[in-house]
This record gives C-alpha cells, structure tokens and sequence, in this order.
C-alpha cells in the first residue's frame, strides 16, 4: 500500500464512502496503517469535542474492534469505555 492509496481510503472512509468493514479481509498490518493515520488527524484537531473529533473517534474505535476480532483478542479498555462512554 502506498501513501496515496492510503490517503484516498481515509478520505472515503471519512466522507461514507466507504465502511471499516469494507476491510474485515484485508491483513491487520493493512487496518493498522490506516488507523494510525486516523489516530493522527485526531490528534492533530483542536476542539476535541467538535464534530470532526468525534467522527474521527468513532472511525478509530471501528478499526481497533476490527483488529482486536481479527486478534481474537479481548479489548477490555474498549469495553470499559464503552461502558463509561454509553457508546
């Protein structure tokens, strides 16, 4: 994958184009890079309770649920927020 492949997946999973789903069959490295790039953009935003913030969030949260399936992994930071959360 390179870096403009990257860049047009994060913008169509960012316009709805496309869903963290749409990746179920891709490897966890692939899922990976495209959630730090996410983890990126959250950072980078300055109201963190702004719309942009929480959709960013919410993409983020997709992806490490996808990663920690595909882990088979039980995610109880996840789970906890969540809860906190009433995600």
């Amino acid at each position: 994958m390179n870096y403009e492949e990257l860049n047009v997946i994060v913008e169509e999973l960012i316009s709805s184009k496309r869903s963290v789903l749409d990746f179920k069959d891709k490897k966890v490295a692939y899922i990976k890079a495209i959630g730090r790039q996410f983890a990126i953009k959250y950072k980078h935003v300055v109201d963190k309770d702004s719309q942009e913030a929480n959709n960013y969030l919410s993409i983020l949260i997709e992806i490490r649920t996808l990663v920690k399936s595909k882990l088979k992994m039980n995610d109880a930071l996840m789970n906890r927020f969540k809860q906190e959360n009433n995600y």
